[in-house]
């Protein structure tokens, strides 16, 4: 068993062993089903705590786990998932580890489904287009949408899981397509990502300046200044 009876753990928390490893020889889209997995081994994690330990919700960041999330990055699976539970021994004998425990597995869960989502690259490819001038805005927008049902169903893990079919509507507000984005090229070799709440007149903005590649190391966190444009920026 995974788990240690020094620590006070309960027996039968390796089964883990037996459903997130038997993923690894599914295709790509069963890296899904072994975040789910993880996901409910955070359960488990939870319940133990016993109502105690603190929120659920938190950071996943603790130098101890990245060996675990290295290997789960790099797609060894199983290497990562029993990384994963021989850290976990160490966490067993309070409820406030136990539900750090949990976040992390929460944690590991999302780096699987981000390295699913990431597999559709095989379906996309860039060509190479001429530049346009040095100062030239390109811009594009785009209206509101009005979930009226489904949502958040074409999202992993269900999505992946039992599929996903959100009914929504297109919309103005004020008459104007709220959402947008444009880019200019600079003769500067580094990129300069401005984002903007409530429109480029609110004057509410926020600067993120990225010189080098090493600047753009921490796309894939949502709580990074820019993140997201970063993301648009690396996966482009």
């Amino acid at each position: 068993a995974a788990g240690s009876s020094e620590q006070g753990a309960e027996p039968g928390l390796g089964a883990e062993s037996d459903a997130a490893l038997g993923a690894e020889s599914v295709l790509w889209a069963g890296l899904g089903v072994a975040a789910r997995c993880l996901s409910c081994i955070a359960d488990v994690l939870v319940i133990m705590a016993g109502g105690l330990g603190g929120l659920r919700s938190g950071p996943a960041a603790n130098e101890a786990w990245s060996h675990a999330y290295s290997l789960l990055e790099e797609g060894d699976l199983r290497g990562g998932v029993k990384a994963l539970a021989a850290q976990r021994d160490h966490w067993l004998s309070r409820p406030d580890l136990l539900v750090r425990a949990a976040r992390h597995y929460e944690g590991a869960g999302q780096v699987l489904l981000r390295r699913a989502v990431m597999s559709s690259q095989r379906f996309i490819s860039i060509g190479q287009g001429e530049a346009p001038p040095l100062g030239e805005w390109q811009e594009v927008e785009c209206p509101a949408r009005l979930d009226l049902a489904g949502g958040w169903s074409d999202t992993p893990p269900i999505a992946f899981e039992h599929g996903g079919s959100v009914t929504n509507v297109a919309v103005r507000v004020d008459g104007k397509r709220p959402i947008g984005a444009r880019a200019r090229r600079i003769p500067e070799p580094r990129l300069l990502l401005v984002s903007h709440s409530g429109g480029r007149d609110s004057g509410v903005s926020t600067e993120t300046g990225c010189d080098s590649l090493d600047d753009l190391r921490d796309y894939c966190q949502p709580h990074a200044p820019g993140a997201l444009l970063m993301a648009v920026c690396v996966c482009s």
